[in-house]
């Protein structure tokens, strides 16, 4: 059936091609043609009135004379111009149309546009003598310049006629084609119709399309959860596959979501497990480097050496509180955040939070922009944690322009969900990275944990929503997060 049914088609839309081409060449060929040769017709004759209006004005008039010599130059002008259109077209045509027409063009038109573009060029030094005198014109050279633009007009008709031709010729060429096109499709399709009877009797139960999906339930047994079943038709089989492509995708999603919870279960304890190691040591240490520092500073001699002393001992102060940080962090990684779900309305939220932070991003030279949606915006949340993702997101883009910048600051709401963005102006994230900045412990800053935007996007999707991120060299980088709105049921 299918190919029975794909030779009738074959053929019906290779006679529609032929028809449609020999159409088209009548369109955008021999219409256009004939259109010019009449305007080129019509300046012709126009010009040839005035010159036998000249011939009759001599000596009579000549404030008359000098205006019909003005009307002839711009007649002329015009017929040059309607000539040299018309030339560009044939010249075109000689080389884009195909075989019977550029024969046509060949035989029957260029030789006639190369003989009127020679008497043409040969009238041009006549025409200025002519028109370029103060006195009367001799009536020998106007009346053989009207002679020979007589010539010229019987070609240019002599061109309408040959058009005419070839149109009539190709039009009823096109309708022997259509009819022999009309008579061939229905002896086929009559055939095709049998056939397919035939075919749908013998094919009442398609079980080879089955073959397909089973093979693909066999590969997900095996553990390939990637795999995906074309879908061939829109019938009771192709929906089947399509459900099957989503219970697939699904299976796969939840395979990559219990992965990477194992990874973040296994980093916690990890993180858990040194950062309580090590955490005694550091506040001993903090604690020794204070002591230290309130001896040197107590003794009466201030010498450089003792200045030295303490400049070192401050630094180190520093770096045991720096790595104090960090294992807080660590044990904040550990202890999943209890939620705490209340009626939150983001909009008054973001706008605090701002508040609070807007001026110690100014102090680095970072503007914020507020691009806030006007109502009040409500969903259920943990105020705390929020506050939490968002301290994540905007300290990164702070961190991202070093040199002060520009954090748009966004939210929108529809019937289902909210939509929250930060974009920055920074350097933006390298496309390789971008599927690991969610990874724990991964960072690109020697300073960093690599622990915010880990707990952010176990936060956000605690909330039922999604965190994603976009970001490209030019343009910064754009956090997107996705919240359920508030149902009041």
């Amino acid at each position: 059936m299918v190919l029975v049914f794909s030779g009738v088609q074959l053929y019906g839309l290779r006679s529609l091609n032929r028809t449609s081409e020999e159409f088209q060449i009548l369109k955008d060929f021999h219409l256009n043609f004939i259109f010019q040769i009449q305007s080129l017709e019509t300046s012709q004759s126009s010009l040839i009135l005035l010159l036998k209006s000249l011939t009759e004005s001599t000596g009579k008039s000549p404030r008359k004379t000098e205006l019909l010599k003005r009307w002839i130059v711009l007649t002329r002008d015009k017929r040059d111009r309607s000539f040299r259109k018309l030339e560009k077209m044939i010249l075109y045509r000689v080389t884009s149309v195909p075989g019977r027409e550029k024969e046509f063009v060949k035989e029957k038109i260029t030789p006639l546009i190369e003989a009127i573009s020679k008497d043409i060029k040969d009238l041009t030094t006549r025409f200025n003598e002519l028109l370029t005198t103060d006195t009367d014109s001799p009536q020998a050279r106007l009346k053989y310049i009207s002679r020979r633009e007589q010539v010229i007009m019987s070609k240019i008709k002599k061109m309408v006629t040959v058009s005419r031709s070839r149109i009539m010729t190709v039009a009823s060429v096109m309708e022997k084609s259509e009819k022999t096109t009309m008579d061939s499709q229905i002896f086929l399709l009559i055939i095709s119709l049998f056939i397919s009877l035939l075919v749908i009797y013998l094919s009442s139960i398609p079980l080879k399309y089955l073959k397909n999906l089973a093979a693909a339930v066999g590969r997900i047994g095996k553990g390939d959860l990637s795999v995906q079943v074309k879908v061939n038709s829109d019938d009771e089989i192709g929906t089947l596959a399509r459900e099957f492509n989503r219970m697939a995708k699904a299976i796969e999603e939840r395979e990559n979501r219990l992965i990477q919870t194992e990874r973040l279960a296994t980093a916690g304890k990890l993180a858990s497990q040194i950062a309580h190691e090590i955490r005694n040591p550091l506040a001993a240490v903090s604690f020794q480097v204070d002591l230290l520092t309130e001896l040197v500073e107590d003794l009466s001699e201030e010498s450089q050496g003792n200045i030295e002393i303490i400049e070192t001992l401050q630094a180190l102060g520093k770096e045991v509180d720096r790595l104090s940080t960090i294992t807080d962090g660590y044990l904040q990684f550990a202890r999943a955040p209890k939620m705490t779900l209340t009626k939150v309305n983001i909009i008054d939220l973001l706008n605090d939070f701002l508040d609070f932070i807007e001026g110690d991003l100014a102090l680095s030279n970072i503007v914020i922009v507020r691009d806030l949606n006007v109502e009040d915006i409500f969903t259920p949340a943990d105020e705390n944690l929020l506050r939490q993702v968002l301290m994540n997101l905007i300290r990164n883009a702070g961190n991202a322009m070093e040199n002060g910048g520009e954090i748009v600051v966004s939210c929108r709401a529809d019937k289902q969900h909210i939509k929250m963005q930060v974009k920055d102006t920074g350097e933006g994230i390298p496309e390789k990275i971008q599927g690991k900045i969610f990874d724990a412990f991964f960072t690109t800053r020697r300073s960093g944990t690599g622990l915010g935007l880990a707990l952010s996007k176990q936060i956000i999707e605690d909330h039922r929503g999604t965190i994603t991120v976009a970001s490209s060299a030019s343009e910064g980088t754009v956090f997107t997060i996705l919240l359920p709105v508030y149902d009041e049921i």
